[in-house]
């Protein structure tokens, strides 16, 4: 099975141009909020099928960004998974604030994307990560 990931972002703009990128580096899902996002990451670990890479927007309305990735951080110490197995968060936001930044590292992610996305720091991101190019 290829890369399982998920885009969780509530504008519409956003979601397809992040689609789009991460074409062809695996199996691509979206959720348009946080209680969206939950929903899919507990159905896909209930199928035994989680997501490897999820890729978090930060300011949306209900659920922030930050919730959502203390959610899976606090799930993932629940059932003991070990940082190797657990799921790689790339936070994207419109916001340049540090502090934001600075409180999303600490709540263990990977990345930090700012908005507008580009496809550049998008593929650099992912090779970071270590997931591979997808043959053109």
């Amino acid at each position: 099975m290829g890369t399982r990931m998920l885009i969780v972002e509530d504008e519409f703009t956003s979601r397809k141009i992040l689609g789009r990128f991460l074409n062809g580096y695996g199996d691509v899902d979206v959720a348009v909020d946080g209680k969206e996002a939950l929903a899919a990451l507990s159905d896909a670990r209930d199928q035994n099928t989680p997501y490897d890479i999820v890729f978090l927007d930060l300011m949306m309305p209900g659920l922030s960004g930050h919730e959502v990735l203390q959610e899976i951080r606090s799930d993932e110490a629940k059932r003991k998974v070990s940082q190797a197995n657990a799921i790689k968060v790339v936070m994207t936001t419109a916001s340049g604030d540090k502090r934001d930044v600075m409180r999303a590292f600490k709540a263990q992610i990977e990345a930090y994307l700012t908005k507008p996305v580009e496809r550049e720091k998008v593929k650099e991101t992912l090779d970071k990560l270590g997931y591979a190019a997808p043959a053109a």
